[in-house]
C-alpha cells in the first residue's frame, strides 16, 4: 500500500491561478511574504479525518482499498492592516481567490495521486497567523482526496 500524500501536494502546488502561490509539503515558508500574491500553504494538521475501505477481500498487497481523507491549507490572501476597515474593503476579493481555488481544483483532470478532490469547506475568514505571528487575512481551506490502493 503506498499512499500517495505528496503526489497529491505537489498536484496542488501544480494548478495556475493567477494572483497565487501555492506551496507543497517540502516548501512551506517560515513567514508569508504576500505583497505581490496571496499565498496557499499546507496547514501542520495537513491529513485529517482519514477513512480506510476495503473494497475487496485480502489482506496487506491483495485487497483493494478506497482511502479517503482531507487536505488542509490556509489561504494568506494579504497583509491585515492595510486599510482602514481592511476586512470588509478585501472580503470581495477574497471570497473571489476562494472561488478560484475551487473552480482550478474542480475543473482540473490532470490533478495526480488521487481518484478525486473536491472542495469541503473554509473556515475562519478573517484573521489568520502565519508561524511567525504576522497577521493576514485569510482562511482555512480543506478537500477531501479519493485514492484508490492496490
Amino acid at each position: 500500500m503506498a499512499l500517495a500524500l505528496a503526489t497529491v501536494a505537489n498536484s496542488i502546488e501544480a494548478l495556475t491561478i493567477t494572483g497565487l502561490t501555492i506551496y507543497d509539503l517540502d516548501n512551506v515558508p517560515a513567514s508569508v511574504d504576500v505583497r505581490t500574491t496571496a499565498a496557499l500553504v499546507p496547514l501542520s494538521d495537513y491529513v485529517t479525518g482519514f477513512i480506510l475501505a476495503h473494497d475487496t477481500f485480502g489482506a496487506g498487497n491483495t485487497a483493494e482499498m478506497t482511502v479517503t481523507y482531507t487536505v488542509n491549507y490556509r489561504l494568506f490572501y494579504s497583509i491585515y492592516g492595510a486599510g482602514r476597515t481592511d476586512l470588509l474593503e478585501k472580503q470581495a476579493g477574497l471570497i473571489a481567490m476562494v472561488a478560484a481555488i475551487w473552480d482550478s481544483v474542480i475543473t482540473n483532470d490532470s490533478l495526480t495521486g488521487c481518484v478525486n478532490i473536491e472542495p469541503v469547506g473554509v473556515t475562519g475568514i478573517g484573521i489568520v497567523m502565519d508561524p511567525t505571528n504576522h497577521e493576514f487575512l485569510g482562511c482555512n481551506m480543506s478537500f477531501t482526496v479519493m485514492e484508490f490502493v492496490n
